[in-house]
């Protein structure tokens, strides 16, 4: 009788400690949700997006003369964009992109799994859609201690996580993808995709070739290691490595990338 007591007290406890964190993410969405820890942006804000777009000047003769701007951004619709730039980017970003709804359950997982048991920093398991969400709403960088810092962070990816389940429900695929390419800084005055396009290569967005799109595509991870003006031998080897996802699920072939890994 005794030993079922304790046996019984050992699976209670058992129990507990399984659904403990699956309470604690509940909590923690309803906390957010309710704006318990910080705003989150309404359902009209993210229809309406805030985009500082270059206001462009032409002379009679349709030639621009310049640029009057807060931010060197010129917006660039889904159609106007390279196949291969969509190609490299849902390949190296986010796989199961037209599979979720804004957050990739699996690749959660596989980022928990490397990072804690495997000790291999591979980021978070972001969707193009969390990362556009962190794009539009950026988190909080005030200097503050390490503990309150990943307490921070932890609160501010279940806000990304619940952000983009709202920009799934508001918006199309394709417009995502735009509204990410369009939001994201290149550097050197070149924000969203087509202002980098001209930047780096003097192109439009939809003249980009299979190299070209995979060097920018590279540059998501981070604008600044993965320069192409400031370490290219480092680009080189981003531009591989994403030349190498967009074969390994089959939008080029092996012989397409052994032949552009030789420019």
């Amino acid at each position: 009788m005794e030993g079922n007591t304790k046996n019984r007290k050992y699976l209670i406890w058992f129990w507990a400690l399984f659904a403990l964190p699956f309470m604690i993410i509940i909590i923690l969405f309803i906390l957010i949700s309710r704006e318990k820890l910080g705003p989150m942006p309404s359902f009209s804000e993210l229809e309406n997006p805030e985009y500082y777009l270059a206001a462009e000047v032409y002379s009679e003769d349709e030639v621009l003369l310049g640029k009057i701007s807060i931010e060197n951004r010129t917006w660039t619709n889904y159609n106007d964009l390279s196949p291969f730039l969509v190609a490299a980017l849902v390949s190296t970003e986010d796989i199961r992109y037209y599979r979720h709804s804004g957050i990739d359950i699996r690749g959660i997982g596989r980022a928990i799994f490397r990072t804690i048991l495997m000790g291999q920093n591979t980021g978070g398991g972001s969707t193009i859609t969390q990362q556009l969400a962190k794009q539009l709403y950026p988190r909080d960088t005030a200097r503050v201690s390490s503990l309150v810092r990943q307490i921070r962070l932890g609160v501010s990816k279940f806000k990304e996580w619940q952000t983009a389940v709202k920009l799934e429900r508001s918006y199309t695929k394709e417009e995502i993808i735009a509204m990410y390419l369009n939001k994201y800084d290149f550097l050197y005055q070149a924000i969203g995709i087509r202002s980098a396009a001209r930047v780096y290569f003097n192109k439009t967005p939809d003249s980009l070739n299979i190299q070209e799109s995979a060097v920018l595509v590279g540059m998501l991870k981070n604008s600044s290691a993965y320069n192409p003006v400031r370490y290219y031998d480092r680009m080189f080897q981003r531009r591989n490595i994403v030349l190498s996802q967009m074969a390994k699920y089959g939008y080029i072939d092996r012989h397409t990338v052994d032949s552009v890994r030789q420019l």
